[in-house]
């Protein structure tokens, strides 16, 4: 069996990568720290009684508001943002409906904005999905 070096991956790179060592040069590897320091399930907060809770709802809600099947629990209100595991604060979505709303949260925290902005013209842009802008309204 031979070990025969190949180009790195990324685009332009001419250094070679041996086997076995993923497929860019160590000046390419990606570093992914983002979930490094996160912690397990259990310290984030996603132990037993949330998975108990999570259960809870998805059968008391088993369709999303966009109709489709729910398949994810979301935080109304996000836990980084003073949210709890409280009934009242959840609610169940299928992925791509939660998906919308947490990238339109990180949007406007990013952005510096405290309210989420509304896009009427995206496919998922739903009412009845509440958001921490219209929690307890």
């Amino acid at each position: 069996m031979s070990h025969v070096q190949r180009p790195c991956s990324q685009p332009g790179c001419p250094a070679l990568v041996s086997p076995g060592t993923g497929s860019r040069c160590p000046a390419h590897r990606r570093r992914d720290t983002r979930y490094r320091d996160r912690g397990t399930r259990q310290q984030q907060g996603y132990g037993g009684a949330w998975l108990a809770i999570r259960a809870r709802v998805l059968r008391e809600e088993p369709i999303c508001p966009c109709g489709r099947p729910a398949t994810q629990v979301d935080h109304v209100q996000p836990l980084t943002r003073g949210g709890t595991h409280e009934r009242g604060n959840l609610q169940a979505l299928c992925a791509s409906c939660h998906n919308v709303k947490t990238k339109r949260q990180a949007a406007a925290v990013f952005s510096g904005g405290s309210r989420e902005k509304p896009r009427p013209n995206h496919t998922h842009a739903n009412p009845r999905i509440r958001t921490g802008a219209n929690h307890g309204r």
